[in-house]
């Protein structure tokens, strides 16, 4: 496996259920790959002992057929045969576009949903099951976010807002993000899941930039924003995705945009097991993070309680005190 190129995420899972370890690599702008692997045991006393695991490239035996810019990956049961499925979060053609729409850019390329069928092939289900989110993604998550059995997924775009997918159980999700109150409208490079506060209920941790740049909600700079768009040919061609912010938001432009440079966000569920309902936790002081990257939650001491990792970081030039 060595000399693999381009290579943003890998994940290890056993995909075909014969107890060894398979791995599945997100690569931006070039094919992505399943390799099934293989312990190799020598005998030793009559007792085989793992020696090491052998790869092979399964990819095109399982049908896997991605060229996109993908960068992040998770993997969940969604639809509970027992076999381990694959979303993968995939970002924009950076070299032909760039992100439109400040902090609700929607002109990425759709993320994937694989369905693992029985070990043998992975099938793209991600039209039927409504989970083909075209913002600039950057990390997906998946847990079980109302306590029902089945996996939800979480998704963090850059340059845009959160989204979550609650599964119906049917093979379909529906998008609940601004119901359940985790829109977060940021540049989101990190998501992740995890029982946070001990209460049986999975929170949602998001990496985001915490910035001075909440000057963009000022009048301002919103007035100056709309002559430069009206002027623009982006008016006509992206006036479906201003219109669905408009919605999203209810005209709110100004909390948009101070949301935006707030940083990371916590969020800890508050739903009843039928409705997802989430409340930020800003008393925490988990937010100012920085430049947000990549975050995770893990216990890191052993204390039983979940800690906090959060990567960050960018080069300011010569102000220190901007980010």
């Amino acid at each position: 496996m060595a000399g693999i190129g381009r290579v943003h995420s890998a994940i290890f899972a056993d995909f075909d259920n014969d107890g060894d370890k398979d791995v599945f690599l997100a690569r931006y702008d070039s094919s992505s790959l399943i390799f099934y692997g293989e312990s190799q045991n020598v005998p030793e006393g009559g007792v085989g002992v793992p020696a090491g695991y052998l790869f092979q490239d399964k990819s095109e035996d399982l049908g896997l057929s991605l060229t996109e810019p993908c960068v992040s990956a998770c993997c969940l049961d969604f639809d509970r045969d027992g076999f381990v499925d694959i979303y993968v979060g995939v970002n924009g053609d950076a070299k032909n576009e760039v992100p439109r729409v400040p902090f609700f850019a929607r002109n990425g390329k759709p993320n994937r949903l694989l369905r693992n069928v029985g070990g043998e092939r992975f099938e793209d289900v991600t039209e039927s099951s409504g989970v083909g989110d075209s913002g600039w993604t950057l990390a997906v998550a998946c847990g079980d976010l109302n306590g029902d059995g089945w996996t939800d997924l979480g998704v963090a775009n850059d340059f845009g807002r959160k989204n979550i997918y609650r599964n119906n159980g049917d093979g379909t999700f529906q998008e609940c993000a601004k119901e359940a109150g985790t829109l977060d409208f940021s540049g989101g490079m990190g998501i992740a899941f995890a029982d946070v506060d001990g209460d049986e209920r999975t929170d949602i941790y998001t990496s985001n930039i915490y910035s001075n740049q909440r000057w963009l909600g000022e009048d301002k700079a919103l007035l100056q924003y709309s002559r430069n768009l009206a002027r623009s040919k982006w008016i006509i061609s992206d006036f479906s995705e201003y219109w669905d912010l408009y919605r999203i938001t209810e005209g709110d432009w100004k909390s948009l945009g101070k949301m935006a440079g707030e940083g990371n966000s916590l969020f800890l569920n508050r739903g009843d097991g039928e409705n997802l309902k989430f409340d930020e936790a800003r008393e925490s002081c988990t937010n100012r993070a920085g430049w947000g990257w990549g975050v995770c939650l893990a216990d890191l001491d052993n204390d039983t309680d979940l800690d906090i990792y959060a990567a960050n970081g960018w080069i300011t030039g010569k102000k220190v005190d901007d980010l």
